[in-house]
């Protein structure tokens, strides 16, 4: 009896869970239905046909009374009374679009990700139902919330809120619906558009080259098999890059691919390109083909500028894009344009419509379908006035995903994009300099042109195909004709042919030659050197298997012709030891280079030369003199000289003799100064010193005088700068400048001549300057020493020079003075007190901003101003400020971000202006010079302080001009 029990609770047991099962299986089975009260948070598109009653969700067809788990009844009276499209906008999150008897509607909110755009991150974090917030770029954000009925509510309070600049709806992104029109197997075939494009014999030139320039190609797809055959794996010529990579989707470094298409793309660059061209796989689809269009351009925005090209074999149809949303996108494809060297390919779509997005975009570069007879694809590639270039894309047999070594047969844009980035890769790896528009150029010289004439919404500029010039016609690789003045010219070129005889031709015609000289050898690349005799323009023709190209070239450098001389030597000035002579001359081709000056003594056997060198391409007469010096005295001397212009032609003159004066009648300089505690000093003459240095005597007056001017008019004025006086009126010749028995000091000087003798001299005078030590030289009635500083001179040397000698030494910097004052007004302080040349204006370690500036030149001797502006937060760059008028805001709390400082009008030419910003998190940047800009944009970084400073032009430099600004 009790065994009897047992079995029937064992069997009530079995029973009882069977039922359980069942009712989880049916229940199960229940909720798999997509019924309105979850479809709200999954991703739709929905068409319902109220003819019929049926919805097809997803592709997938269903009753609508099922789907919206209504009643039969219930459905008639809502059709017949019109109230159907009302329960959808009242029960669905959905755009609905009306149409006779069907209605579509597709969940804009279904990703559960919005694109947001704010410099106010915080402002994102308050929401509680926000999953996870990425950057996508500066101040954009892509942000996930827990369904789509909280990413709705968030999008609408978004909208509404001041401090967010900008919220757009995600976008699904697909890959392009490719045509299969055979399944995987494991014979490996050569796919035809490889050979169409000839991208094979390219892609065979660079291996065979040795071509090692590092081209990388990321491709953005469902993720790359590596394993494959096509990739070489843990080989040498292994074509994939980690580097970089990444899975976007599972959020991880291993972009797998479970779909298969991103493997056939991947695998169409392999084939068509070199082995130094390396694939970087990126995944941004999942295995259903599809993927989000924020985590594409977060994808974009992190791998920017690291590689070469970018492929983009996906895309969403325009019509199903929010304009908004497309206007966010695209500026990251335009900072990728403008800001990097990276080229974005993208295929144009395949459902005979617009060229899908990001095909689409301006910054893109579409590419179209071309079958084996280069025909357009029209059963399904795209077309638009966006279609860039034409590439195979139907019946190619491309690597796939179900094995290491499986091929298929597939059509599509997919595989026309990956085939126009391997032409960019191929061209960037024979020409690493190129940039995007040279490539664009070569990729429109080996385009065939079909359809309309020019670029046409089919073909773009043509179907790629590298056979028309870079493989059968020879190319000038390089035509040097030289620039440098002679009597002929040598004219080298560099071509490349692909083997066989070649042949070249030199005419003055674009009309092809007739006769043609024969290269001596034939190898692959040929050198040619030919002597052009005239000037002119001409054409270098190389004819290679029948075809011939030529490259155009001008000779402008010929000279045959003898120079003139317009009037034979004369003698300018002539003394006991000096003959200074001239003559003028003339080359109207190519100009004097050089006069070779011959001299000797009237009973010498032999001459000496001197030679004055000229470079220059001057035409007209010019008149040229020669000073002979440390000759001997009532002597006479016998000169001649030969004149040669650029291009070596020279002609010599007439002998001319001269007898040198018995005695010396030069004009000498005396002068004398007045020494602090010493009185007045002996007369020194002739750049000898007068003062004292290392004694910290100040010099008080100065007397100076000109001797032997038997020949000359003129006297010698001067003045000088002193202590609590400034500039006195000029001294004549002999009389006090300055004071003695005051106990002033001199600060600075000024000398000038008058008369004839300024005719043939130069006075130079230079001052030995307390702190600072021997100035450079000054002349002719310049400052010497300083101002603005009150530092006395200690001494001074004064000399004559003829007109035409060098200086003494060096004349950069003479005098010194103070040349600006520049002032800032900082956050909470307020003006600072007014700085000088250098000093530093503002705050640094304290988190204060500077808001506003003002500079003005002091002391300045030459005409001209200082102009500047600044970068405001919020207002971006002002006005040029100028003159102590005000650059930046005060009372406004906004911060300072950048500043430019240039000179103007003489001061400019004479003067460079530097400075340099002290900036949040950076600290000091390096020096800016000259209008360039000091300091950050795009950061939100305060300027915290600056330092400015004018610089003598030629005068060396001694901060770092490295990192001056920043910017994003």
């Amino acid at each position: 009896m009790k065994q009897i029990r047992n079995k029937i609770l064992i069997t009530s047991i079995i029973i009882l869970t069977f039922c359980i099962v069942l009712f989880i299986i049916i229940t199960n089975k229940k909720d798999n239905k997509t019924t309105v009260k979850d479809i709200n948070n999954k991703y739709y598109d929905i068409s319902f046909n109220l003819k019929n009653k049926t919805a097809i969700v997803d592709g997938k067809k269903t009753k609508i009374s099922e789907l919206l788990n209504i009643s039969d009844s219930k459905l008639d009276n809502m059709i017949d009374s019109n109230k159907f499209s009302k329960y959808l906008s009242n029960n669905l999150l959905g755009n609905i679009t009306v149409e006779n008897q069907k209605i579509e509607v597709t969940n804009p909110y279904s990703l559960n990700k919005l694109i947001v755009k704010t410099n106010n991150k915080k402002e994102l974090q308050k929401d509680k139902n926000v999953i996870r917030i990425k950057n996508i770029t500066d101040n954009i954000y892509q942000v996930s919330y827990k369904n789509s009925v909280k990413t709705k509510q968030a999008y609408e309070s978004l909208e509404n809120n001041k401090k967010i600049d900008d919220v757009v709806l995600d976008a699904k992104v697909k890959k392009m619906e490719d045509k299969v029109t055979s399944k995987a197997n494991n014979t490996i075939y050569y796919a035809w558009g490889v050979s169409s494009t000839a991208l094979d014999l390219y892609s065979k030139k660079l291996n065979q080259d040795g071509n090692s320039n590092n081209i990388r190609v990321a491709v953005m797809d469902t993720g790359v098999r590596k394993n494959h055959d096509v990739f070489n794996l843990n080989t040498p010529t292994c074509r994939i890059d980690l580097t970089d990579s990444y899975d976007y989707v599972n959020n991880d470094s291993n972009p797998n691919d479970d779909e298969g298409h991103g493997t056939t793309v991947a695998g169409t660059l392999a084939e068509s390109t070199s082995n130094n061209v390396r694939i970087v796989p990126i995944k941004v689809l999942d295995n259903t083909g599809s993927g989000d269009l924020s985590d594409i351009l977060i994808a974009l925005d992190d791998i920017k500028g690291k590689v070469n090209i970018i492929n983009l074999s996906l895309g969403i149809k325009e019509s199903k894009l929010d304009a908004e949303t497309r206007e966010e996108a695209e500026l990251i494809f335009k900072s990728i344009y403008n800001n990097t060297n990276t080229i974005v390919v993208a295929a144009a779509g395949n459902d005979s419509s617009r060229v899908n997005y990001p095909g689409s975009s301006n910054y893109t570069y579409a590419a179209s379908s071309v079958d084996k007879s280069n025909n357009f694809s029209s059963s399904f590639s795209n077309y638009g006035d966006q279609v860039d270039f034409a590439t195979p894309g139907e019946d190619l047999i491309l690597p796939y995903n179900y094995g290491n070594s499986y091929y298929r047969t597939v059509s599509g844009t997919s595989f026309s994009s990956p085939f126009l980035a391997a032409a960019i890769a191929s061209i960037k790896s024979e020409n690493p300099t190129y940039n995007r528009y040279n490539i664009v150029n070569e990729l429109k010289e080996n385009a065939k042109d079909l359809g309309t004439p020019g670029k046409d919404k089919y073909y773009g500029w043509g179907s790629i195909n590298f056979e028309i010039k870079k493989f059968f016609k020879p190319t000038i690789t390089n035509l040097e004709v030289s620039n440098k003045w002679d009597i002929t010219n040598t004219l080298k070129v560099k071509a490349t042919t692909n083997g066989e005889a070649s042949y070249y031709a030199i005419t003055n015609s674009s009309e092809e030659p007739t006769n043609w000289n024969t290269i001596g050898n034939y190898s692959k690349e040929i050198n040619i050197e030919e002597e052009i005799n005239e000037n002119g323009n001409y054409y270098i023709w190389i004819k290679n298997n029948n075809r011939t190209t030529n490259k155009k070239f001008t000779v402008d450098h010929i000279d045959k012709q003898k120079p003139v001389i317009i009037n034979q030597i004369s003698s300018l000035k002539t003394t006991n030891s000096k003959i200074k002579v001239s003559l003028k001359t003339q080359d109207n081709i190519s100009g004097i280079s050089k006069i070779k000056w011959y001299y000797k003594k009237e009973y010498s056997s032999y001459y000496i030369s001197v030679t004055d060198t000229y470079n220059t391409e001057d035409t007209s007469i010019l008149e040229k003199t020669h000073k002979f010096t440390n000759l001997a005295a009532n002597t006479k001397y016998i000169i001649y000289a030969e004149v040669y212009d650029m291009a070596g032609n020279y002609i010599g003159t007439n002998n001319y003799e001269v007898i040198t004066k018995e005695f010396d009648e030069e004009p000498h300089i005396e002068y004398q100064t007045h020494i602090q505690k010493i009185g007045w000093q002996n007369k020194v003459e002739d750049g000898e010193i007068s003062g004292t240095s290392g004694q910290a005597l100040r010099l008080e007056g100065i007397k100076i005088n000109l001797f032997n001017m038997n020949n000359y008019s003129g006297s010698i004025k001067y003045q000088t700068h002193i202590q609590k006086i400034g500039w006195q009126n000029y001294a004549n010749e002999g009389e006090l400048s300055g004071t003695t028995g005051k106990g002033l000091r001199l600060e600075a000087i000024r000398i000038k001549l008058t008369g004839d003798i300024a005719d043939d001299y130069d006075i130079y005078y230079r001052v030995h300057v307390q702190n600072f030590g021997w100035l450079d030289w000054a002349k002719n009635g310049e400052s010497a020493g300083t101002s603005s500083y009150s530092y006395r001179l200690e001494a001074i040397q004064i000399q004559l020079v003829e007109k035409d000698e060098n200086a003494p030494g060096s004349t950069l910097e003479p005098y010194r003075t103070k040349m600006l004052n520049y002032s800032s007004y900082i956050q909470s302080k307020n003006w600072q007190k007014t700085v000088t040349d250098k000093q530093t204006s503002g705050t640094t370690g304290k988190g204060l901003r500077l808001e506003a500036l003002k500079i003005k030149l002091i002391d300045n001797e030459y005409s001209g101003s200082i102009r500047y502006k600044a970068h405001i937060q919020k207002l971006g760059w002002q006005n040029y400020a100028s003159n102590w008028s005000l650059a930046g805001t005060t009372g406004t709390g906004l911060r300072m971000e950048a500043i430019k400082i240039k000179l103007t009008g003489d001061i400019s030419n004479r003067y460079d202006v530097y400075y340099r910003t002290h900036v949040q998190k950076l600290g000091w940047l390096g020096w800016a010079k000259n209008d360039e800009i000091s300091g950050t944009t795009g950061y939100g970084y305060r300027t915290e302080a600056i330092q400015i400073q004018l610089v003598r032009k030629g005068k060396t430099f001694s901060g770092s001009t490295k990192n001056t600004y920043k910017s994003k």
